[in-house]
């Protein structure tokens, strides 16, 4: 196995049109329904998110996990109402204060116009203001802005984007696949709109038809998206 299969192993391979995707089939319906790929680089040239492809057009260049859950965060807040602006300023203020590479695949995050918050100590802060403090009962009125799971650097290891699927860097190349297995929706998507009932495709895979549901689920949601 080359150095190169091991790193896209391990850190997910998608294509920028792939990424785009992702994330619109994971937006409220409504919110920003003209995502594109245009956007993704645009962000990318911005500096938000995959700071290597700066300068890099081609909608083939592939990007890591990272850059996906970046980029999918940057999309959730600026549907949420959250002007670039403020998003410039919470990615530079955490860069600087923590180090962070990938600022926004390092923490959970809430978000309320303008403000972005995340937990510092257990205190709320709003990223956006330079650190302002909130009381805590703010928290009751802001909306979490992804679904993921942390390793023990507190870096994104894994996201949820739909009800039982997983995105997990090393599993299938980064795929989505069916949670707690090493199936892809996809694989499942391309049997069932081939004629296989979810009978025969539960017998095959020895899955729930629950599991096959929520696979063909989101792979109708990705199809929508790209509509």
């Amino acid at each position: 196995m080359t150095t190169e299969t091991i790193r896209t192993t391990c850190t997910g391979a998608y294509s920028v049109y792939n990424a785009s995707l992702y994330i619109r089939a994971t937006l409220d319906s409504g919110k920003l329904p003209s995502l594109n790929t245009r956007h993704l680089f645009y962000w990318i040239r911005e500096g938000l998110a995959a700071e290597y492809l700066t300068g890099i057009k081609s909608a083939q260049r592939l990007i890591t996990f990272k850059d996906l859950i970046s980029l999918r965060i940057i999309a959730a807040m600026r549907a949420k109402g959250i002007k670039q602006r403020e998003i410039r300023i919470a990615e530079t203020e955490l860069k600087n204060r923590f180090g962070w590479q990938y600022p926004f695949t390092m923490a959970q995050f809430w978000a309320s116009p303008p403000d972005i918050f995340m937990r510092l100590e257990g205190v709320p802060m709003s990223v956006s203001r330079y650190w302002q403090s909130a009381m805590e009962f703010i928290m009751e009125y802001v909306v979490p802005i992804h679904g993921l799971t942390f390793d023990e650097t507190d870096s994104a290891k894994t996201w949820t984007p739909h009800g039982g699927v997983l995105i997990n860097p090393a599993v299938q190349f980064g795929n989505p696949c069916i949670m707690g297995t090493r199936v892809p929706t996809e694989a499942i998507w391309s049997f069932h709109r081939s004629g296989d009932d979810l009978d025969t495709l539960a017998f095959m895979y020895r899955l729930k038809k629950e599991q096959l549901e929520n696979a063909i689920g989101w792979e109708r949601r990705v199809q929508e998206a790209a509509a």
